[in-house]
């Protein structure tokens, strides 16, 4: 499930839950991992989110401005034949930046 470009959030998405990303000290620190089923880039505002799998059925999360990049990149690998989802993935704060990480 990646959507490249959404339009299901037009009016709605600033009420979606922005997804708790951890502030880390280092690099090594553990970090939550979710089973993420999908991302995209809602269209209207061109923000960033993800959909991650739960206990029961899916949730779909905002993610911080600075990783629009990094969903931009996952998605133009899966168009390209890459088989990413759904994947582990982890998110933290490290020195004021926010990463994602797959296993």
């Amino acid at each position: 499930m990646v959507f490249a470009i959404d339009a299901r959030f037009c009016h709605s998405f600033h009420e979606i839950e922005s997804l708790d990303i951890p502030n880390i000290l280092f690099p090594s620190q553990c970090r939550k991992l979710y089973q993420v089923i999908g991302i995209g880039i809602q269209e209207e505002f061109r923000n960033p989110y993800v959909i991650i799998k739960e206990q029961h059925g899916s949730v779909t999360y905002r993610l911080p401005e600075e990783l629009s990049t990094w969903v931009q990149n996952k998605l133009l690998l899966v168009k390209g034949g890459a088989s990413l989802f759904p994947c582990p993935f982890g998110f933290s704060h490290f020195q004021v930046r926010c990463f994602a990480y797959s296993c």
